[in-house]
């Protein structure tokens, strides 16, 4: 696949709006409601949680926030623009340029430096492995891993892997983050940090944020919370949410 060289879109504060959202699957006899008539909005540098248990629609939600997978109904904007309507392509543009991903899983790739890790994303963009470390380079640093650059992935810490996955959803300075329990494989010191650094980020740069988590700890950093269950949010916490 050739580098992506086209200019990348104009930086602007984000306003991130779900809009009477719905996707239904149908198992055999039964339909499945994963996302049902759902509407949100998320300000430029808030950040907002969502809690969920298994099979509520929360992985539904981001795949359709990221033009992954349209809805059977309603619309996502970003600052207006409805992103489920989009051409492959453009949807390749928003997802490079416009959106930030971070999931539980630092997929690294092995025998490669954290820094060359983190420039994948910038790669694709300018065609250049030089700019591309020169423009992520500055934020590792930031994120406390400045002394870790030429470290391959295999030699890095959990909290040190998800990091550079931070750094490379960053990278491009992008106006949404989707994080899919970026938190899942920490321990409570580096789930610390990374909301920690999610929140200072989402509030400096002017971030939309949306935090999907299981951890409860998330709720003291968000600037809202919310609980999905049964495709629909509901505002009772994590509590009722994460409830057996």
């Amino acid at each position: 696949m050739r580098p992506c060289r086209a200019r990348r879109p104009e930086r602007r504060p984000a306003l991130l709006e779900f809009r009477d959202v719905r996707k239904h699957y149908r198992t055999g006899e039964e339909v499945v409601r994963a996302v049902d008539g759902l509407s949100l909005t998320i300000g430029a540098g808030k950040m907002v949680a969502l809690y969920g248990p298994s099979g509520s629609g929360k992985s539904t939600l981001l795949r359709i926030a990221a033009a992954i997978e349209p809805p059977d109904g309603g619309t996502v904007l970003v600052d207006g623009r409805d992103v489920t309507s989009l051409s492959e392509r453009d949807a390749a543009r928003y997802r490079l340029f416009v959106l930030g991903w971070i999931n539980q899983q630092a997929d690294l790739i092995g025998g490669v430096t954290a820094l060359d890790n983190a420039a994948i994303k910038p790669l694709a963009a300018f065609g250049s492995m030089r700019r591309a470390r020169r423009t992520v380079a500055p934020l590792l640093e930031r994120l406390g891993l400045g002394g870790r650059l030429d470290h391959r992935a295999e030699t890095l810490s959990t909290g040190e892997r998800q990091r550079v996955m931070i750094a490379r959803a960053l990278a491009l300075d992008p106006q949404v983050v989707l994080a899919d329990e970026p938190t899942g494989n920490l321990d409570s010191r580096r789930s610390r940090e990374v909301f920690e650094l999610l929140r200072e980020e989402t509030h400096t740069r002017g971030l939309a944020t949306l935090l999907v988590t299981h951890d409860e700890r998330a709720a003291s950093y968000a600037d809202a919370v919310h609980s999905l269950q049964d495709g629909l949010l509901t505002d009772s916490g994590p509590e009722a949410a994460l409830a057996p």
